[in-house]
């Protein structure tokens, strides 16, 4: 059974007390029917804003819960949830999600607010439709035990948010981040995949990996196999998004054009996986270069991937891409097998130039703290209450470097 790795999930919604039901000490829940996550009230991270239900006309019958409602701030210019009792130096995953939904009744055609990590800059949101769910996520590493999202109004309409995900990855992913560096998702693809996106449980961090439907130019292929991730892995890509794979049609060069969402800066960084699904007969060999936006990588030696194991090549210094981010493998002379590629991750960073203490959170009026019952030890990373453990095994968490 897959485990539920911990997290803070927050949904917006009312109707969670109704449909999940209480802890005991009255803090709201409920439980996702397809990831088995469960999402608690956001009523113990913030002070400020108020609740709506988003319209009718857009609260589908295939809409999940989290949807439903909002948390508006008509007031302030300023208004941020906070997380106290994080670890100082893990990383995290953070996901805000927004659906407008006409829950204003205003039909706005256009809402846009800045939004922040702590004092830093992390993107401007750009609501245009009233039916579509928005994302927007960031990788950090905490330097203290405090965490805070803000939602900065810039006067172009009232900003809004749906839900609020917060995960810990272990300190050894994404080695580009650091105190310094967040990175800010542009793009995250599986490459080969037919069908809809990959998430949590098949993916143990809840990354949202989602096909790629521009492949005229490329064929696809899969395995049946397992291909395993090697313990130093950097990335820990799923299994079932590394069983699939891309290469090109009739040519040695595989390349891509993604689409690029600016964040706070025009440099970006990408991760890209690789995994040999076939195992090449006595004459063939596939070796190529690997260039992200135009910058040879892998220390200007040509790429070799490993057969039913996974491998990255990553960015370690920046790119401009102020449109578009370019990706180009290219077979070697002596390679008898054109590129292959599994999987794709385009970042912008976010330049963290100020470090939040554990005196506040940039804000000076916001005193909202972790709520004491939702965790049994408050700062630590592994106790948390036990009905959100769902048969979570004590040996999975000794794996991770925690006892029970």
């Amino acid at each position: 059974m897959a485990t539920i790795p911990w997290s803070i999930l927050l949904s917006f919604s009312v109707l969670a007390v109704q449909v999940g039901g209480q802890f005991s000490d009255g803090l709201a829940y409920y439980v996702g029917p397809l990831s088995g996550i469960t999402y608690v009230s956001d009523a113990p991270y913030v002070d400020s804003g108020e609740t709506h239900n988003i319209s009718a006309v857009y609260a589908s019958v295939t809409l999940p819960q989290r949807f439903l409602t909002v948390r508006s701030f008509p007031t302030g210019a300023r208004n941020c949830y906070t997380f106290k009792s994080m670890t100082p130096l893990l990383k995290y995953l953070i996901r805000a999600s927004f659906l407008y939904g006409n829950y204003d009744s205003k039909n706005s055609s256009s809402v846009q607010f800045d939004l922040h990590l702590g004092v830093n800059f992390w993107k401007t949101m750009t609501v245009t439709k009233r039916s579509r769910v928005y994302h927007t996520e960031t990788i950090m590493e905490a330097t203290t035990g405090l965490i805070s999202v803000c939602l900065v109004n810039t006067g172009r309409g009232t900003p809004f948010i749906s839900s609020l995900e917060l995960r810990p990855l272990n300190r050894t992913l994404y080695p580009v981040v650091n105190a310094s560096l967040s990175l800010i998702l542009s793009s995250r693809f599986d490459m080969g995949r037919i069908g809809g996106y990959v998430r949590f449980r098949s993916d143990p961090h809840d990354r949202i990996w989602n096909p790629l439907d521009d492949t005229a130019s490329l064929t696809k292929t899969s395995t049946n196999l397992t291909v395993e991730t090697p313990v130093d892995d950097h990335f820990e890509a799923p299994n079932v998004v590394m069983e699939t794979a891309v290469v090109p049609v009739n040519s040695t060069r595989l390349e891509l054009s993604l689409a690029t969402e600016p964040g706070g800066l025009d440099e970006y960084y990408a991760v890209l996986h690789f995994s040999e699904l076939k195992p090449p007969l006595q004459n063939e060999s596939r070796q190529f270069f690997v260039y992200l936006g135009g910058t040879l990588q892998n220390d200007a030696k040509p790429f070799t991937p490993d057969y039913l194991s996974s491998s990255a090549v990553y960015s370690t210094n920046p790119t401009s891409a102020p449109t578009h981010y370019n990706i180009s493998l290219v077979a070697t002379g002596n390679s008898t097998l054109p590129p292959i590629l599994n999987a794709a991750e385009v970042f912008s960073a976010m330049q963290n130039t100020i470090v939040p203490s554990d005196s506040g959170n940039g804000n000076g009026d916001i005193k909202n703290v972790i709520h004491p019952l939702l965790l049994y030890v408050v700062g630590t990373l592994c106790l948390f209450r036990s009905a959100l453990l769902f048969n979570q095994s004590k040996q999975w968490w000794q794996s991770k470097d925690c006892m029970l």
